[in-house]
């Protein structure tokens, strides 16, 4: 499978899980983004790839951080909206649809850029050497890169359940969270 092809499999894989649950993942920010959140200057501009429905989007704008956001499920974008409504930060936060590698933006324009549990489903080919290589243009001289992967099982829905709570765990116990 080519990059172009995995790519929209990728995305209907997110537009589909979106419209049946959008906060499979909770409203509590990822540790990914609280770790960034610790270790960021005052009123840094963040960049956030695969956002989701904005939950750690909602942490770094109100501690006055200034985020753009980028994701690949275009059908989420107005559910994240609705969500950072909530808390009055849509003018800290400008959210962007399509594909990260491919998407205007300027050289050294970011002090950060954060993905939490996203680049391990860019599976083995390109995908993944096109996201670091945006991330590297885009981030200021001494800018921040935060990323956490799991691997390609978590893209898996048949390998997970939904609790009562809402949340999504695994089917095999010896996998946790």
């Amino acid at each position: 499978m080519n990059d172009i092809d995995e790519l929209e499999r990728i995305r209907k894989t997110w537009n589909d899980r979106y419209e049946r649950d959008d906060h499979a993942f909770g409203d509590v920010p990822s540790p990914t983004a609280e770790l960034l959140a610790d270790n960021l200057s005052p009123v840094s501009k963040v960049l956030e790839v695969g956002f989701g429905t904005g939950r750690d989007i909602a942490l770094l704008a109100q501690c006055g951080h200034n985020i753009h956001g980028v994701e690949l499920a275009e059908k989420v974008l107005a559910k994240t909206r609705e969500y950072l409504a909530q808390f009055n930060l849509n003018s800290r936060v400008q959210l962007m649809d399509g594909d990260f590698s491919r998407i205007e933006l300027r050289e050294n324009a970011f002090d950060a850029v954060l993905t939490h549990r996203m680049v391990h489903l860019l599976g083995q080919n390109g995908l993944v050497r096109a996201f670091a290589n945006k991330a590297a243009y885009v981030l200021k001289p001494g800018g921040l890169l935060y990323v956490s992967a799991r691997d390609e099982r978590d893209f898996d829905s048949e390998d997970m359940i939904e609790r009562t709570d809402g949340m999504i765990e695994y089917k095999d116990p010896l996998r946790k969270g």
